[in-house]
């Protein structure tokens, strides 16, 4: 599918607005939407990123992507999540699961007949940096690998949670 794909399948199944809504402060005004800066970390993960300086590969490529945050703000985006808002994050996706299982089913019908395994992955990664006295941020990172018929590679999804540490 490809990181652009990946990135608009976001946007249209509306998870990053989700996102937008969830971690909104009232009155407070951001140059990265931080649903758009969480997407794009999620993106970056998919296409093979291990470290936040990875989201470059993304700012790089201007103009397939538009703005995309640098690696000091996706920090600072990361360490602004409360537990709250975490809360919210959650909400966020599963009502965006929902959305998409629902559309899924107006066009196919019942999801009936031959059962597709789906490999979940789940692991807590530890990232530095110097950028910030805390310095840690742990991420929960839930991966699901589908694999595709014919393919060596298959599709992956990328859900992440963060909190501090």
């Amino acid at each position: 599918m490809g990181t652009a794909g990946l990135r608009m399948l976001a946007f249209k199944s509306g998870l990053t607005g989700e996102l937008r809504s969830a971690l909104r402060v009232p009155g407070r005004q951001v140059l990265h939407d931080r649903g758009q800066v969480l997407t794009d970390l999620g993106v970056m993960i998919a296409d093979g990123g291990t470290a936040i300086r990875h989201i470059r590969t993304l700012r790089d490529q201007g103009e397939l992507f538009g703005p995309v945050a640098s690696a000091p703000t996706a920090w600072r985006a990361l360490q602004e999540v409360t537990p709250r808002q975490r809360d919210k994050l959650a909400a966020a996706r599963a009502k965006t699961r929902r959305r998409v299982w629902e559309l899924i089913t107006a066009r196919h019908g019942s999801m009936s007949g031959p059962k597709t395994r789906i490999r979940l992955v789940t692991c807590d990664v530890v990232a530095r940096s110097g950028w910030f006295s805390s310095g840690r941020i742990a991420t929960h990172v839930r991966v699901a690998a589908l694999p595709l018929a014919g393919s060596a590679r298959p599709v992956v999804a990328v859900a992440a949670t963060y909190r501090h540490q």
